[in-house]
């Protein structure tokens, strides 16, 4: 079973998606998603929706770099990271 990871930005209980990353999935999303190595914070929106943000940012991108199994894969999570550390807004959302 595979995954989409989709950053969208929270602003205020409003959701917009974050267009700069390619939410298909890719070889390593299910594993970065579920990995028990990364802390992560959790908001719910609507009673329902589960969205999160790793408490560490360096830790997690260490993470990428030594587990993300294609390369091309391992920059685009770690692009994502660096957005996400520089805007408090973005969350991932999992669509399984």
């Amino acid at each position: 079973m595979g995954i989409h990871l989709i950053p969208y930005k929270i602003s205020a209980g409003n959701l917009s998606e974050f267009k700069d990353f390619d939410s298909c999935r890719f070889q390593g999303d299910l594993e970065f998603a579920s990995t028990q190595e990364i802390d992560r914070i959790y908001k719910t929106l609507h009673d329902e929706d589960i969205y999160w943000r790793p408490k560490d940012f360096t830790k997690a991108k260490q993470w990428v770099i030594e587990h993300a199994v294609a390369e091309g894969n391992r920059d685009r999570l770690v692009e994502l990271l660096n957005h996400m550390e520089q805007d408090e807004t973005l969350w991932i959302y999992n669509s399984y």
